[in-house]
């Protein structure tokens, strides 16, 4: 169907088959841009949400990091004790037997 248009004054055109006026395609673009900017402000509001989230959970995990990193290291000492106790029980042996085989008495005994 082919529609008779005329452009009038104010930049509109109107339709003589079906008696109505069109709008200009400016004023077609200008009411697409405000229905999408008024779509996207939940999004926005939702990304802006998401990004603090996102901050709170990095300041988190990075706390979490540090926790165990300083358990790491503290673990490692307890390990280097355990290794040092193990060296003491190790000496008190040999020194237990040179003395029982030597027949030197133990200062620390009664």
């Amino acid at each position: 169907m082919i529609y008779r248009l005329k452009m009038i004054a104010n930049k509109r055109y109107f339709c003589y088959d079906c008696l109505a006026y069109m709008a200009d395609n400016t004023d077609l673009l200008k009411q697409i841009r405000e229905v999408i900017r008024e779509e996207n402000e939940p999004i926005k509001k939702d990304l802006q949400d998401v990004k603090q989230a996102l901050a709170r959970t990095n300041s988190t995990l990075e706390a979490v990091e540090a926790g165990q990193r300083e358990i790491r290291e503290i673990m490692a000492t307890k390990a280097d004790i355990l290794d040092l106790g193990v060296k003491i029980t190790s000496h008190r042996r040999r020194i237990e037997d040179l003395e029982k085989s030597t027949d030197i008495p133990n200062p620390e005994k009664n």
